[in-house]
């Protein structure tokens, strides 16, 4: 398998994966990856996600992408609420 970052470099030394990289496979199928609280792809979860996760939660009309909304979606239920808050939170504090 190959990952590629989200630039769409190769990357050999894989320490840190981002949302939005991606897995191709030698059969030819390509996964995309998702790293709970990492908006911008740089495998961290900074304040500014935090914050942006926040106003999801308050108002789920606030745009974001697709791939952002499932890195912040921790439950998988389709919404942002206070839980996926507290789980974000919690991951960024260990991290």
């Amino acid at each position: 398998f190959e990952i590629i970052d989200k630039n769409g470099n190769t990357v050999t030394n894989a320490s840190k994966i981002g949302t939005g990289y991606k897995v191709k496979m030698a059969s030819g199928k390509n996964y995309t990856l998702i790293v709970w609280g990492d908006l911008n792809g740089d495998g961290e979860i900074s304040i500014s996600e935090l914050a942006a996760a926040s106003r999801v939660a308050s108002d789920p009309n606030t745009k974001v992408s697709d791939i952002q909304l499932l890195a912040m979606d921790v439950s998988r239920d389709g919404n942002v609420k206070i839980p996926d808050l507290a789980v974000l939170s919690r991951l960024k504090n260990e991290g």
